[in-house]
């Protein structure tokens, strides 16, 4: 009876720090870490503890919300998304959405793509004078 107690306990502390931590928790005031957490929309953190063993990089889960892969960035190891893939492969699963590609073309091109008209012109060889309106 103790023993049953005892997980019903740390099911629910876990579930319920998760919640408040993967919201924002505490952390609402503060900004959120640069080059680890995109999404602009929410207070949702990705989290060390709950990101390693449990997958879940919460912020990138509010990102990209239809997406079976959350862990984007190296560092993020999504085992779950792992095990997704395995299941398809032997056909458990029909289909899932892998979000990478996106992520990878909104999040990271723009940090070294050019972010003016100006310096896109350049970059394409065109100029103004050359343009016909």
């Amino acid at each position: 009876m103790v023993a049953w107690y005892t997980s019903v306990f740390l099911a629910v502390f876990l579930i319920r720090d998760f919640n408040w931590r993967g919201h924002g928790g505490n952390h609402a005031s503060k900004g959120k870490k640069l080059g680890w957490e995109f999404d602009d929309k929410s207070n949702a953190r990705n989290q060390f503890f709950y990101g390693y063993f449990a997958s879940e990089w919460h912020d990138n889960h509010h990102k990209y919300p239809s997406s079976a892969k959350n862990g984007f960035l190296q560092g993020q190891p999504d085992l779950a998304f792992q095990i997704i893939k395995f299941l398809s492969k032997i056909g458990v699963i029909e289909s899932y959405v892998d979000m990478s590609r996106m992520f990878k073309e909104q999040i990271l091109s723009p940090i070294s793509a050019p972010t003016s008209k100006a310096e896109k012109d350049i970059e394409c060889g065109a100029s103004s004078s050359s343009r016909t309106r």
